[in-house]
């Protein structure tokens, strides 16, 4: 009889070695580990910044009317006398409606007894 010098098949021999697994195994969870923080950081410093500070592009709003054109000024009514002498364009409510029209059109209604709420006063169109 001679001596079977053949080793039978194992599942083991086929198996890369168990370095490069762990390595790579730990090289791909250090990745993601890295892309989640990124990603909450991201999320985090968004939802938490500070609201910014109106820029010069905003849109002012006065009683709850936005100013018509960039000329538009505040206005009680009594001020502006260059602006309503001229006819100049009004922007405020009406009897608790948004309006827009001439200045000479309000003078009208408010000597007509309609509630005038005055918000902006700007140059004539």
């Amino acid at each position: 009889m001679t001596p079977d010098t053949e080793q039978p098949f194992q599942l083991g021999q086929m198996a890369p070695p168990r370095r490069r697994t762990g390595m790579i195994g730990g090289i791909a969870a250090g990745a993601v580990v890295l892309v989640g923080a990124t990603i909450a950081i991201t999320l985090m410093a968004s939802r938490s910044s500070a609201p910014s500070a109106p820029t010069s592009d905003a849109t002012p709003v006065v009683n709850g009317i936005s100013r018509p054109d960039s000329t538009c000024v505040t206005t009680d009514g009594t001020d502006h006398q260059d602006y309503w002498n001229g006819n100049g364009w009004w922007a405020g409510r009406v009897d608790g409606e948004p309006k827009e029209m001439p200045a000479l059109n309000v003078l009208s209604l408010k000597l007509g007894g309609h509630q005038i709420s005055n918000a902006w006063i700007c140059a004539p169109r």
